[in-house]
């Protein structure tokens, strides 16, 4: 990545767009999306929502990379299925011959944050991790109808929580785009989920309900054990193939005790207990936001894709525990296992040397020095996008 990207000016300005980008973006098509814009069944791509509020897209991508493909499901009215609209954004690399991954990028709760994620698909930055995997980017937008985080009409418990529809209408999606794609393979290749607050309650979830396809999950201020005092929200039995997937819960120092700090926690020392590889990455500059985090996401993500990925697309391999580092949580030194003299069953797991150097920075700065975008090809660009 070009070196001025990463002055502290322009990471200022990166900080500001974030704020504004959903509201801000061109509410015009891209070629590839005003194509697929004529058909007008429910659940085909490019069905359109009127009126479309500018703040939700389609957007003009900042790049002419890749295709685009899009799906829009009206809500539902029948009981146990969606009831709040989604409009799927899937981002397919150029020159890819078979796509060995789904990266998907879930927004949380409130109508702010579903309107950010309807441009994460968009993301240069995470555009450069998929197509240095050979991955598919997808990023969902939920058109909650207020800033609800519970099973009122509109609000957000509708579909963080996958038993009320979203993991019925997410699975029929991947399978429509493989069709539409192309690339039968999507419907059943293995994801890397992360997600932010309610993303990250969904993305917990999911791996819980699909444990043999989440190839990793990366989950900042959300987990299902924060929405525990919930009583509508019944907690999910979590199955021992749970406990195989590598993970790092995430969160702001500001968040002291919230629910998302309380069930980070809680999530990070149950799965650590059974032996679980997952990290504990507490963010020292932030509350309830994304902060700097995608530059600890994204690194783990490269790492676990680099590790578990196969020529064969439904099988991964197990966690290499062999190159893993360990930590005391709420410390700031990591070290190779074999060197680690606490109690491995409650210390933080990060899965090689390269990304415990970078935690180490994180969790003392709140950021990372190497904010570079994954190496990419030969004569292939990128820069930040907006979105965390």
């Amino acid at each position: 990545m070009n070196e001025s990207l990463e002055s502290p000016a322009r990471r200022l300005l990166i900080k500001g767009m974030a704020g504004l980008g959903a509201t801000l973006a061109s509410s015009s098509l891209s070629p590839a999306i005003a194509v697929q814009n004529q058909s007008h069944q429910p659940g085909t791509l490019g069905h359109q929502v009127s009126p479309v509020q500018g703040g939700w897209g389609p957007f003009t991508p900042s790049s002419g990379a890749g295709r685009y493909l899009q799906l829009v499901y009206p809500p539902s009215t029948t009981k146990g299925e969606l009831q709040i609209a989604v409009i799927y954004t899937l981002w397919i690399p150029d020159n890819i011959k078979t796509v060995r991954a789904v990266i998907v990028h879930q927004h949380g709760a409130s109508i702010p944050a579903a309107q950010a994620g309807a441009t994460s698909a968009y993301d240069l930055h995470w555009q450069a991790l998929a197509r240095k995997w050979n991955c598919a980017l997808l990023g969902p937008s939920y058109h909650v109808l207020n800033d609800a985080i519970d099973l009122t009409p509109g609000g957000a418990e509708l579909w963080f929580d996958p038993r009320q529809g979203s993991d019925r209408v997410f699975l029929r999606a991947l399978d429509e785009f493989a069709t539409k794609s192309g690339h039968a393979e999507i419907a059943t290749v293995p994801w890397c989920l992360w997600g932010h607050s309610g993303g990250g309650i969904w993305a917990n979830v999911m791996s819980i309900l699909h444990p043999d396809r989440v190839l990793a999950a990366f989950l900042r201020s959300g987990t299902a054990a924060m929405f525990r005092p919930r009583h509508e929200f019944i907690q999910p039995e979590v199955p021992p193939a749970v406990y195989e997937i590598p993970t790092i819960v995430n969160f702001g120092i500001g968040e002291r005790g919230n629910h998302p700090w309380d069930g980070s926690i809680a999530t990070f020392q149950e799965y650590r207990a059974q032996g679980a590889p997952i990290g504990f990455a507490p963010d020292p500059r932030t509350g309830h936001f994304c902060g700097d985090s995608r530059y600890l996401a994204i690194p783990f993500f490269d790492a676990c894709l680099q590790m578990r990925l196969t020529e064969w697309n439904k099988i991964l391999r197990p966690a290499d525990l062999s190159r893993g580092w360990l930590t005391t949580p709420f410390g700031d030194t990591a070290m190779p296992a074999a060197e680690f003299k606490g109690d491995p069953n409650k210390a933080a797991w990060l899965p090689n040397e390269a990304l415990a150097k970078m935690w180490m920075e994180y969790v003392r700065n709140g950021t990372v020095t190497d904010a570079g975008a994954p190496t990419a090809p030969v004569n292939f660009s990128v820069s930040l996008s907006c979105i965390s």
